[in-house]
């Protein structure tokens, strides 16, 4: 009860804005989707926004993380555009943008980015 309330607080501090679809939990990280996502930006490519929630902070005191990533859904892969750290009060300690980078990532079907794969490519 104590990691939903926390989870609650979380969502409505940091992102009052939005609204959130939990897509699921893998190895303890929850996993969210924002509901006006995702954006089509080519054939078979998607952008959207996702936050995920992790257990306990890290030693980097992070707590949770934001991210905008591009899906392609012909081949599987996810290309990181914009990533946002927070701690447990919600204030931002790291912000990453990396939208000259062109390297693209592979999610196993056992990590939590796998879930928001599934949610906007269908699959």
């Amino acid at each position: 009860m104590k990691r939903l309330l926390l989870s609650i607080i979380l969502l409505s501090a940091l992102y009052a804005h939005a609204d959130w679809i939990k897509l699921g939990k893998v190895n303890d990280r929850t996993m969210f989707i924002n509901s006006e996502m995702p954006n089509q930006v080519g054939a078979s490519s998607y952008s959207a926004w996702t936050l995920m929630i992790l257990p306990k902070p890290t030693e980097d005191r992070i707590r949770a993380y934001q991210a905008y990533d591009t899906y392609d859904c012909r081949t599987g892969g996810r290309k990181l555009l914009h990533l946002t750290a927070y701690d447990n009060n919600g204030d931002i300690i790291a912000n990453f943008n990396s939208e000259s980078m062109t390297q693209v990532e592979y999610d196993s079907p056992s990590s939590p980015g796998y879930l928001a794969y599934k949610k906007i490519c269908g699959r």
